[in-house]
C-alpha cells in the first residue's frame, strides 16, 4: 500500500507540475488567437472600408471622365488611356476578390459583401467598357449600355454604403 501511494503521490506532484507548466502556455495561447481573432477583424473591416472607398472612387471618376470626354474637356486619345487605366485597375481589383471568395476563410456574412462588391466591381468594368466602345465606334448604343451599367453600379454602391 505504501508503494501505491508513493506512486500516487508522485503522480499527483507530476500532474501539478505538469499543469503549471502548460496552462500558462495554454492560456498564451488561447489569447494569442483572440488577439488573432480581433486583427483579423480590424483587417477585414479595414480591408472593406478601402474596398468601398475604390468602389465610389472609381465610380465618379469614371463618370467625370465620361461626362468630360462628351462635354469635349477630353481628347479621344486622353480619355481613352486614363479610361483604359481605370478599367485595368478595377479588373485586377476584381479578380483579387474573386480569388478572396474563393481561398480566404470568410463568415458567410463577409462572403456576401464581397462579392457584392466583385459583382459590382464588374458593372463598374462593363460601364468603363462601354465609353471605351463608343469612342471607337460612334455607335450609341453602347451609351445606353454606360447608363444601365452606371445606374446599378450607383444602386449597388448606396446599398453597400447605406447611402
Amino acid at each position: 500500500m505504501k508503494h501505491h501511494s508513493k506512486k500516487l503521490s508522485s503522480f499527483v506532484l507530476f500532474l501539478a507540475l505538469f499543469m503549471s507548466l502548460t496552462l500558462p502556455t495554454f492560456s498564451e495561447s488561447k489569447k494569442k488567437k483572440v488577439e488573432t481573432s480581433n486583427a483579423s477583424n480590424v483587417l477585414l473591416e479595414s480591408l472593406g472600408t478601402v474596398a468601398a472607398q475604390g468602389l465610389y472612387l472609381t465610380y465618379m471618376a469614371i463618370g467625370s471622365l465620361s461626362d468630360g470626354f462628351v462635354a469635349q474637356s477630353y481628347d479621344k486619345e486622353t480619355t481613352k488611356s486614363i479610361m483604359t487605366s481605370y478599367v485595368n485597375l478595377t479588373t485586377v481589383c476584381k479578380n483579387q476578390l474573386s480569388k478572396l471568395l474563393k481561398e480566404g476563410e470568410l463568415s458567410t456574412e463577409d462572403k456576401q459583401i464581397v462579392k457584392s462588391m466583385e459583382t459590382t466591381y464588374g458593372f463598374l468594368i462593363l460601364q468603363g467598357q462601354a465609353i471605351l466602345d463608343f469612342i471607337e465606334t460612334g455607335d450609341q448604343r453602347h451609351l445606353e449600355t454606360f447608363e444601365s451599367n452606371r445606374k446599378e453600379a450607383g444602386r449597388r454602391i448606396e446599398k453597400l454604403l447605406n447611402l
